[in-house]
């Protein structure tokens, strides 16, 4: 078998894994449901306030389409607003509402308990491992990133 054939399969499981969550709802302090997607576009709203839709998606990897279509629904919910850049009227920016700080805050308390061990496996790599994982991520992104141009060709 050719070296890191086992490895890739073990990272698209994860992968197959990880998109299920994506789409199932989480209940995050007093009741707040989301799905993982509506959730991670709410924390990356609040920590990079007064974010605007284009940046939004350049951090999400995702089409100025879909972070819309979220947004919408995010609005729909109450979690956050659109409000005109000071500068210039035309350019929209988001901000967490009330709510969306409290769906904010739940979901980082959330990843300080779920999240820890996993960080503190990353936080214990020597710096020479840690530069070949980030390497290998570097690596595997590129290759989606193809694929991604590739399909929409």
């Amino acid at each position: 078998m050719r070296k890191g054939v086992k490895e890739a399969k073990a990272i698209e499981r994860v992968l197959h894994k990880y998109m299920r969550l994506e789409e199932m709802p989480f209940t995050y302090g007093d009741g707040i449901r989301l799905t993982q997607r509506e959730i991670h576009v709410i924390d990356t709203i609040g920590t990079n306030p007064d974010i605007n839709m284009t940046q939004l998606a350049e951090m999400h990897g995702i089409t100025k389409g879909a972070v819309s279509q979220m947004i919408c629904r995010l609005l729909d919910k109450g979690y956050v607003e659109k409000v005109s850049a000071p500068e210039d009227d035309r350019e929209l920016r988001m901000i967490l509402t009330p709510s969306g700080r409290a769906a904010y805050d739940a979901h980082r308390e959330y990843h300080a308990k779920r999240s820890g061990d996993f960080m503190d496996f990353l936080g214990s790599m020597k710096a020479a491992e840690f530069a070949a994982l980030q390497q290998v991520l570097a690596s595997f992104e590129a290759m989606v990133d193809d694929a991604l141009e590739e399909a929409s060709n």
